[in-house]
């Protein structure tokens, strides 16, 4: 088992990160069509609304993102595409609690640069 190169992990960033926009739009349309079925005159307050909780909406779904996929299977979208995959100490697919943990560390500034070095 070796780590991946650098070129992979940007790779894997960037295939992440469009997916990652493709769902948190995805998922805040539906949100909103199905806020504005139930309640039909929010209309006007939507966009205030939206902009008051749209950071804790993309945490919970870019941690979720992580959690989820690389929990269940060690892969997100970027790494299934690159063919590499996220591991612990043996080998084996992480502890959900581990890809919890990582995933909440990518919310640390520089996580998204840390493919310039090496572990």
């Amino acid at each position: 088992m070796k780590s991946a190169s650098a070129g992979k992990r940007f790779a894997n960033r960037i295939i992440d990160l469009i997916v990652f926009v493709i769902l948190a739009f995805a998922f805040g349309m539906a949100s909103a069509i199905v806020v504005l079925i139930i309640y039909p005159d929010a209309a006007d307050t939507i966009e205030a609304d939206f902009e008051k909780y749209n950071l804790i909406f993309t945490l919970v779904l870019h941690v979720a993102y992580y959690t989820i996929l690389e929990a269940s299977s060690g892969r997100t979208i970027g790494k299934l595409i690159t063919g590499t995959r996220v591991v612990d100490k043996h080998g084996k697919t992480p502890s959900i609690n581990s890809v919890f943990l990582r995933s909440l560390s990518r919310m640390v500034a520089f996580e998204a640069f840390s493919f310039l070095g090496t572990v």
